[in-house]
């Protein structure tokens, strides 16, 4: 019998025949047909120009901020395959846009072509009974944090709250979270995912497989995920923020990484990012390499932490890295925490 990936790649091969399809509609005509199938829902540089803006501008890299002839905001699923069944016939070009965090252009926005932008998509619900958090595809991981935090649950996800669920999840997905619970991926129980000729399937660990695998770090290649279901588990508040550091740590910074890095498997509630900043116009050469790490223990709190947590003993103040210049560190929510980590979209 031919696999569901089989049959995925015959339909996203055939999404994909303008490359060859001398009969293949314009950019134009794919958006024409798209404004008479869903009115007020398709927008363009011609129609509804300040949402078309609004979204162009949405993309967090200034290199994914391409114009496309035209963006379609799907409402829910159903939508989703009407609109991927229409351009599929017509042998349109088109991306997909989730949070709009991605970096590479092409993927999840196009300069010639149709955009599909998910931002609508945004829900978040909560089983309690099951322990499954049920997440569309357009919300970003702040809205998620939040929801369930009112529960006090929580799903390994980004660790800044700005980026869209559907593409790191899609991607992999570091996390928080990531050596007690593995990649966001690796989360998942259930995938709907709409395939390249418009169907509709779920994908489970014993449903569609060979799917259910092949999703995990597929992004939008095989279909567009319009639902994810995450396992959910209990969590209260946790440790964490910023701490900068100058120059002169560099030897006790790297030692303490690696210490940090071969004992994580004794207390993997811990999680470290650790940046190396260097800043060429500050007038004094010696001050322009510094650290900014970012510390979060993801164990359950209840109270003030008054020393650094195990995993982080050897970047405490009384260790050989010594005091930071300045810190955020504190006990706060996973919303609060990510939030501090939003880059600005200036940045890139």
């Amino acid at each position: 019998m031919k696999s569901l990936i089989n049959l995925v790649v015959a339909a996203y091969l055939a999404g994909t025949a303008t490359v060859v399809d001398a009969a293949a509609s314009t950019a134009a005509e794919c958006c024409d047909l798209l404004e008479k199938s869903f009115p007020g829902k398709t927008y363009s540089g011609s129609n509804q120009q300040n949402l078309y803006q609004a979204f162009v501008s949405s993309y967090w890299s200034v290199n994914v901020r391409l114009t496309p002839n035209c963006a379609v905001s799907p409402a829910n699923t159903k939508d989703v395959a009407a609109i991927v069944g229409l351009l599929s016939k017509n042998s349109c070009q088109f991306a997909v846009k989730s949070g709009g965090h991605g970096l590479v252009p092409g993927s999840s926005n196009i300069a010639q072509g149709v955009t599909i932008n998910l931002g609508r998509m945004t829900e978040v619900s909560l089983n309690r009974q099951t322990k499954i958090a049920t997440v569309q595809p357009g919300a970003k991981w702040a809205d998620v944090y939040s929801y369930l935090g009112t529960f006090g649950y929580a799903v390994p996800g980004g660790r800044a709250g700005n980026v869209g669920v559907g593409g790191l999840t899609s991607g992999g997905g570091n996390s928080f979270f990531a050596a007690r619970y593995g990649f966001t991926c690796d989360n998942v129980k259930l995938f709907e995912v709409v395939l390249g000729n418009g169907t509709v399937v779920q994908a489970t660990n014993v449903r569609n497989t060979d799917l259910f695998t092949a999703l995990k770090g597929s992004q939008n290649n095989l279909g567009i995920i319009t639902r994810f279901d995450f396992i959910a588990f209990e969590q209260t508040d946790l440790w964490g923020g910023t701490a900068v550091y100058g120059q002169k740590t560099v030897p006790a910074q790297i030692k303490a990484f690696y210490d940090f890095t071969r004992n994580l498997k004794n207390d993997p509630f811990g999680s470290l990012i650790l940046l190396w900043s260097y800043v060429p116009t500050v007038p004094d050469e010696s001050q322009r390499l510094s650290f900014v790490n970012l510390y979060e223990y993801t164990a359950n709190l209840t109270g003030p932490v008054t020393t650094y947590p195990p995993p982080f003993k050897g970047f405490a103040p009384d260790s050989p890295v010594g005091p930071p210049i300045v810190d955020t560190l504190r006990v706060a929510n996973l919303s609060n925490l990510t939030a501090e980590l939003n880059a600005p979209p200036e940045l890139r």
